[in-house]
This record gives C-alpha cells, structure tokens and sequence, in this order.
C-alpha cells in the first residue's frame, strides 16, 4: 500500500450554507503553487448544497471533509485540530480565498527557516486571504511571541487571529481551543497561542 505523504500545511476552513461561496474557497486552496498542504473542511450542519458542491472535490487528497451537527465555528475549528496532519495551522473561512501565488517556494522556505529557529507562531504582513485587496508583499514574516510577555498584555498584539499561521504542536501541547461562550472567543484562541509561543 502506498504511504501518502505528511502534509507541511493544514488549512481549517468551517462552512455554514456556503453553497454560493465555499468552492472559491476551494478553489483558491487547489490552485496554489505549493502543493504539499491539506484543506480541512468542518461543514457546521448546513442545509443547502454545501456538502454536495464539496464532495466534488475530495478525490483529491487535499481535500478533506467532515460534518457535525451545527454547533458554530469555533467547535468545528476545534474538532479539526487533532484531524490536522500539517506541522502548521493556516485558517480560511468559507466566505474568504487565499490570493495566487500566497503559498509559494518563497512563503514555505521563509516557514522552514522560522521552523528551525523554534518559532510558534508567525504573523503575515498582510493577510493572505480576504475579498480585500491586500496580499503579501514581502516574505520576511515575523516572530509574533515576543510582542506579548503575559496574557495580560495580549493587546498589544493587533492581528486577526487568521493572518496568523500556528505551529499545530503548540495549540494541542498546550489544550488551546476556541472558547465558544466567550463572544470574542477568536481573539482568546489567539492571544493563547502568542502567549505560550517560544
């Protein structure tokens, strides 16, 4: 039996009815250059097309799909996280895509590089997804752990907790999970992640 290779990266992405947008998603995933990542997809319980549009995409193995019964975003991110295979965690929602050319040979050499030197989490300089009009412009991504010494100065740490790509070792060592009672329970998960960051 062939063994399937270990992806580098794994992208969390939940969807709720995203019939009319999740293949963009998809699709943006698909056509980077760098091919060694995963697409985790949790669908949240949706009741349109969602799971249909999906599954014409999981022949490949990039794309892998989960369902639970609709309990928000932050558990499917949870439920994700020990299926992840990468040694690093990238975040898309199913409303959003990655720009061309975001995850490149230049992007993954810069993370390997970060990668040896014990880095936890690293921020963009620019997001590498939205429906604005902003990408990376340079590759030089920076340690974010030392901007925040104690959970208590997590707000000098201005990032969306998704322009930010994780060490998987980090959030399952440490327990993180997206506190769902809590309403700003993405900015939580982040300033987490940044505090117990080497």
């Amino acid at each position: 039996m062939e063994m399937i290779k270990k992806p580098y990266i794994s992208i969390i992405c939940c969807v709720y009815n995203g019939e009319n947008l999740i293949e963009d998603a998809i699709l943006s995933i698909l056509r980077q250059p760098y091919q060694d990542i995963e697409l985790l997809i949790m669908d949240d319980g949706s009741t349109d097309k969602t799971r249909k549009i999906i599954q014409n995409y999981t022949n490949s193995t990039k794309v892998r799909y989960f369902y639970q019964e609709n309990k928000g975003p932050g558990v499917a991110r949870n439920n994700l996280f020990s299926k992840a295979r990468g040694e690093w965690i990238m975040f898309l929602d199913a409303d959003d895509f990655y720009f061309e050319n975001s995850i490149n040979a230049s992007f993954v050499d810069e993370l390997k590089r970060l990668e040896k030197e014990n880095v936890d989490v690293i921020k963009t300089p620019k997001s590498t997804c939205s429906f604005e009009k902003t990408n990376f412009k340079t590759y030089n991504l920076d340690k974010v752990g030392t901007f925040c010494d104690t959970i208590t100065e997590s707000t000098k740490v201005y990032f969306e907790f998704f322009t930010l790509i994780y060490r998987k070792k980090i959030i399952l060592e440490n327990g993180i999970l997206f506190k769902t009672t809590i309403p700003e329970f993405e900015t939580i998960f982040r300033h987490e992640c940044v505090y117990y960051s080497k």
